[in-house]
């Protein structure tokens, strides 16, 4: 708390000293700004070329600390692949003790994490087949879950917003098992009455009561006519209407007792494999003596911090931020992942580039403040790392990819941005925020960073934004402007 208020002190004192550079906002924001019902003083922009450092083309506001939702999860990716490197992969290691004889292991087995983001069904299942390969078929004793890379204090998935089944409040995990969050699969039959339902991974002794019916009519808002809830941890209840038209859907609802999904997913995976474990499954730690059976490989950090930042991936930016506070440590905790990347940015960035305030590096958080101008400053620094590539590349590409920018080109006027920016979106129910890297009709690169913080900021923060970025787009003088490239800006 201390180290926290701290850094809170060190940017009031920056903000308060250069509270007086901002500039006069554009012309072409100011309508938008005052329809949505924003103040200026709500929002905090930087845009620079990345070939004039010195000379931001707008700085407002840029230098006060400001939330910036899921956007900090540009720091929490950028500090790892400088530190770890992108082929970085983490290991989750099966020991056992005691003899294995003609497939019978007369002892535990354990299973240890390293904090793998994105041990998901697939990944867990070609784990178990290797484990399965070494000739193990039986455990006669215990199956130990030992998760103890994360010294974390139990925290309530609804502790952030009240919705603890929403896939993105997943707390972290030494040993995450698919994000602790099963998908529900619901498919319509050609004809009849009966809703197919299924869900993955398994859990074992889960019974799904399938009180849905199919009907005919358009799919339409699929969702709000069926209703898929936990009675218990034990029953998962379907119940309403599915049209036939919808075909099939997928809905993704995090698990209602978070600490059984592992040790249930797992034993019913491990039986999927041709496994049985006679004993119980439960968490533990391994002992120093037991021996490797088998270790798994996760995906690589570059592939990781592309789901990070492209679909804001809460729980695995969470994972991430943690491993940095592991290295060369048995366990962590969170304070060892606040001091590692605070270290890094006073190593990496200059002593008047004020540092973020950090809470879990992931942006679903009340607390974490950073400035446009610092992270104007990590742009510029990734754009001439030698990882840059896979920097840039794990951001979503308006109109090229499937993240969080995917709608943005449906929106008045932004189908121009196609292929020409690459961004990190923010969203909370107070913030609406923008970074990454933007070509404008000249041709020029820029960085550019935009973060709001009102009331209004969720519901209203899309058009300021989209405006925004269009204007630094537009950045060809009108007398210069070739005939075709006023047809587009008026196209815009």
């Amino acid at each position: 708390m201390a180290h926290m208020l701290r850094l809170t002190g060190l940017l009031l004192a920056w903000s308060l000293a250069t509270v007086g550079h901002a500039q006069d906002l554009p012309k072409a924001l100011k309508g938008p700004l005052r329809a949505a019902q924003l103040p200026p003083s709500a929002m905090t922009l930087y845009v620079q070329a990345l070939d004039r450092p010195q000379t931001p083309r707008l700085a407002h506001r840029a230098q006060i600390p400001l939330n910036p939702a899921s956007v900090m999860k540009l720091v929490t990716t950028f500090a790892a692949l400088d530190t770890l490197g992108p082929q970085f992969t983490w290991k989750t290691r099966f020991l056992a003790q005691g003899t294995l004889q003609q497939g019978t292991l007369r002892g535990p087995l354990f299973i240890k994490g390293s904090g793998d983001p994105k041990w998901v069904v697939e990944r867990i299942a070609a784990d178990l087949a290797a484990l399965n390969a070494t000739g193990l078929r039986t455990i006669e004793g215990d199956l130990i879950l030992d998760r103890s890379v994360f010294d974390l204090p139990y925290q309530s998935p609804s502790a952030f917003d009240g919705d603890g089944l929403r896939p993105y409040n997943a707390t972290p995990d030494g040993l995450l098992v698919n994000f602790k969050a099963p998908v529900v699969s619901l498919a319509a039959p050609s004809s009849g009455t009966e809703l197919a339902v299924s869900i993955s991974p398994p859990i074992a002794d889960l019974v799904i009561q399938n009180n849905a019916t199919v009907e005919e009519g358009d799919c339409g808002d699929w969702s709000s006519r069926l209703s898929i809830a936990y009675k218990d941890a034990y029953t998962l209840a379907v119940d309403g209407r599915y049209r036939r038209a919808c075909s099939t859907k997928t809905w993704s609802v995090a698990f209602v007792d978070p600490d059984s999904f592992a040790p249930r997913v797992l034993k019913a995976l491990l039986t999927e494999a041709g496994i049985t474990v006679k004993g119980a499954v439960r968490y533990g730690n391994s002992p120093p003596d037991a021996r490797l059976l088998y270790e798994g490989s996760s995906l690589p950090l570059e592939s990781v911090i592309a789901d990070i930042n492209q679909f804001s991936n809460n729980v695995m930016a969470r994972q991430l931020f943690l491993t940095l506070g592991a290295q060369n440590r048995p366990t962590t905790t969170l304070e060892h992942a606040q001091s590692t990347v605070q270290a890094w940015w006073a190593k990496s960035f200059a002593a008047t580039t004020p540092p973020p305030i950090l809470d879990n590096g992931s942006g679903l958080s009340r607390s974490e403040r950073i400035t446009a101008k610092a992270l104007v400053s990590l742009l510029e620094k990734a754009g001439q790392h030698p990882y840059g590539s896979a920097f840039e590349a794990s951001l979503s590409h308006v109109g090229l990819d499937a993240g969080t920018t995917k709608h943005l080109v449906n929106r008045p006027g932004m189908a121009a941005l196609t292929g020409r920016a690459a961004l990190k979106t923010g969203t909370l129910v107070d913030v609406k925020s923008i970074a990454g890297y933007v070509t404008g009709d000249s041709g020029q690169r820029y960085a550019v960073v935009a973060i709001i913080n009102h009331p209004k900021a969720r519901d209203n923060g899309n058009t300021v934004i989209d405006a925004f970025l269009r204007w630094v787009v537009d950045d060809i003088p009108t007398p210069t402007r070739t005939v075709a490239q006023r047809k587009k800006s008026k196209g815009r």
